[in-house]
């Protein structure tokens, strides 16, 4: 009926936008909305005289709304879907700006990350980040001339090559993780996102200018996973803690092995 009506123009678009932030309120991870403010979005887009600002000013009122939904409701899987597209959507590609949104987007959900660490509809949505900034700029300086999420550890240079630079990343989301499995034990889905980092960091090795220092360096990162995991088998006083720890101890001999070995 609201596109009947948005068609007839009898309601206007933004109109409708407003109105369904309304029914965000109440059913924050209502699928039907999150759809119906696609469609909305892509007709205003589509329009002759659409101007770049104003495309920017949905592009930020879509990114606060689906925030402020996800907080309203745990591992609210719609809402990140919904910010993945209009990542892709509304996102001039290369640009300027969607490498200054992709740093933004990077910090954001490492805050979301560091105080939601059960919702993994949350790291689902950092792991698509992270995977878009290494597919996009794989070819370019932008991960060794930028802070990135954390500061680069001294041993990358700034000439260094955007492997060395991403693999860098990727050991320091190792660190924050085994900081938050320590700090908040019991969370699978902690270890279920180390598993996709380490699943990245050994495909970045493999694509490094040096194979064999990327090789030893993944060897190295493996042989340190095998310590963490198993000084929390030892540590933890909870039983599915150790679980956590014991199935990924044996994901690292029957997936990793072969470049571990």
């Amino acid at each position: 009926m609201m596109k009947q009506l948005i068609e007839s123009e009898r309601v206007g678009p933004e109109e409708d936008l407003r109105f369904s932030v309304v029914v965000l309120g109440f059913k924050p991870k209502c699928s039907e909305v999150f759809t119906h403010r696609k469609w909305v979005l892509r007709k205003m887009v589509a329009q002759a005289d659409v101007q770049p600002m104003a495309v920017l000013k949905y592009l930020q009122a879509e990114l606060r709304i689906t925030q402020l939904a996800a907080s309203k409701y745990p591992s609210n899987y719609n809402a990140w879907n919904h910010r993945k597209w209009v990542l892709e959507a509304l996102v001039p590609k290369g640009g300027a700006e969607q490498k200054e949104l992709l740093k933004q987007e990077l910090k954001l959900s490492h805050c979301w990350t560091s105080n939601h660490v059960s919702d993994y509809s949350g790291l689902q949505y950092r792991q698509y980040v992270m995977q878009t900034v290494f597919s996009t700029f794989k070819h370019e300086d932008f991960l060794c001339r930028t802070e990135w999420l954390l500061e680069l550890p001294s041993k990358v240079e700034a000439k260094c090559c955007s492997s060395c630079a991403a693999a860098s990343v990727l050991e320091q989301e190792l660190q924050m993780l085994s900081e938050l499995i320590v700090r908040y034990e019991g969370h699978e889905s902690l270890w279920y996102h180390r598993r996709f980092v380490l699943h990245s960091l050994q495909k970045v090795c493999a694509s490094a200018v040096c194979a064999k220092l990327g090789a030893s360096l993944f060897n190295s990162v493996v042989g340190s996973e095998r310590a963490f995991a198993s000084s929390v088998c030892r540590e933890s006083k909870l039983a599915h803690e150790n679980g956590h720890a014991s199935r990924h101890l044996s994901w690292i001999e029957n997936v990793l092995r072969i470049t571990a070995a």
